[in-house]
């Protein structure tokens, strides 16, 4: 039952149905459905599940809560309260939904259910906006959507879930559905070419890399690649290459300047107040004031974000915000690369093949989220909320359903294997 309940959740946060609907806006379901659902979760204690101490042992859950200790503090610090509770709240609620995944998604059918729904929305989201894929040669925006509007972010959302469907073409049990997962993955690929996003474009090509070099099959991870990169030049539009090209010539392009000035003035920030930094949700108005680029100074400058998760954490949390986005994404993506390697050492084994497939999924999702977010100002998004939740919830998989998988991944140096432990990610 919480299960399906947390379907609906990530339905409903990707979707946004009370954009279109007054009654489900007035009702509040987007806040008291997440709300109720942690609450039952969080008193639940199924054998199966991992317990509330278990969770907060893992080291996503600590980073996600010093981060949430951080946009408390603006509340106190920073000089418009009202804008850094807004962000505490934003934090606290997506805190709950990473709760319910690590908790609710307990097994491997069931993470896989969550991928399935987050590639189901985003077709969707394509079907209502279908201007992405039929007029790539215009940016179009995805209408009634908070966080995925721009064609930048809807651009870094998709190219998480291209990673997680990868896994489910893999380990698909049927034709029918490997088909349909190929078809949703060619769409989330024209999907990033229609967005004309130069930093999805330079992230997709590290996901691509990164998912060939951890592949078993290189000659078959190189004819994929190839199909994929056909696939971009027989469908792309003029419009996309000009664009892709302008990323040498930074120089002179007005939209990578604005991101160089506002980089310089979250790492000004961050030195005028390094422990706190300007406050959560004040980069704009702090950039738009004392911080404005010198070829301002006495005129007006618009308020603009950081276009970057790590200057916006700098920025608006102080070196401490920093480290916070720093550790989630490369000390994890470090862990489960190691995991990954281990796993290398048995090429005949099913079981190894099977879950190192997932763990290069989640790798390389994450690894779109850091190398995109380079050039978005996401920090705030759900995105990483999910991701560390799946963290967690495939560390619990990985014990319960490939417990002898587990034991190797807790290989000590000299050989032996650690009977009672479980696997820590």
């Amino acid at each position: 039952m919480y299960y399906k309940v947390l379907l609906i959740i990530l339905f409903m946060e990707y979707m946004r149905p009370d954009k279109s609907l007054p009654l489900i806006g007035a009702m509040k379901v987007n806040v008291l459905l997440p709300l109720f659902l942690f609450v039952a979760s969080f008193l639940s204690d199924a054998p199966d599940k991992l317990s509330n101490s278990q969770i907060l042992k893992t080291s996503p859950a600590k980073w996600l809560f010093f981060f949430l200790f951080l946009t408390v503090l603006s509340v106190f610090s920073a000089e418009m309260t009202t804008w850094a509770y807004a962000r505490f709240e934003q934090v606290l609620g997506y805190i709950f939904l990473f709760w319910i995944i690590a908790k609710e998604a307990n097994t491997l059918n069931r993470l896989k259910g969550m991928f399935a729904i987050l590639a189901f929305v985003h077709i969707g989201l394509l079907i209502l906006n279908p201007d992405v894929i039929t007029h790539p040669e215009t940016r179009s925006y995805i209408k009634n959507v908070s966080f995925l509007g721009d064609g930048n972010d809807f651009a870094l959302s998709v190219l998480i879930t291209f990673s997680l469907i990868l896994f489910l073409i893999q380990d698909a049990r049927h034709k029918w559905m490997r088909y349909l997962f190929i078809f949703s993955l060619v769409a989330l690929i024209l999907t990033l070419i229609g967005s004309q996003s130069r930093g999805a474009t330079l992230s997709f090509a590290c996901v691509l890399i990164y998912q060939w070099w951890r592949s078993r099959r290189k000659g078959v991870g190189i004819a994929v690649i190839g199909t994929m990169v056909a696939v971009v030049v027989l469908y792309a539009p003029p419009q996309y290459f000009e664009r892709v090209e302008s990323i040498a010539a930074y120089e002179t392009d007005g939209s990578a300047q604005g991101r160089i000035w506002a980089w310089k003035a979250g790492a000004r920030m961050a030195v005028e107040y390094p422990l706190t930094g300007v406050g959560a949700g004040h980069f704009p108005w702090a950039h738009a004031g004392h911080f404005k680029p010198k070829e301002f100074e006495g005129r007006n400058y618009p308020m603009k974000t950081a276009h970057s998760i790590y200057f916006l954490a700098l920025g608006e949390l102080g070196f401490p915000g920093l480290l916070f986005i720093l550790a989630v994404i490369f000390g994890n993506l470090w862990k489960y690369d190691r995991l990954i390697k281990k796993l290398g050492e048995y090429p005949d084994d099913a079981d190894a093949i099977r879950v190192r497939r997932l763990l290069v999924a989640i790798n390389s999702a994450l690894l779109g989220y850091g190398a995109a977010g380079a050039f978005l100002s996401a920090l705030y998004y759900p995105h990483i909320f999910i991701l560390m939740g799946i963290f967690v919830a495939s560390g619990h998989i990985i014990n319960r359903e490939f417990p002898e998988i587990s034991l190797r991944l807790e290989l000590q140096k000299e050989g032996r294997i650690r009977g009672n432990q479980e696997l820590q990610v």
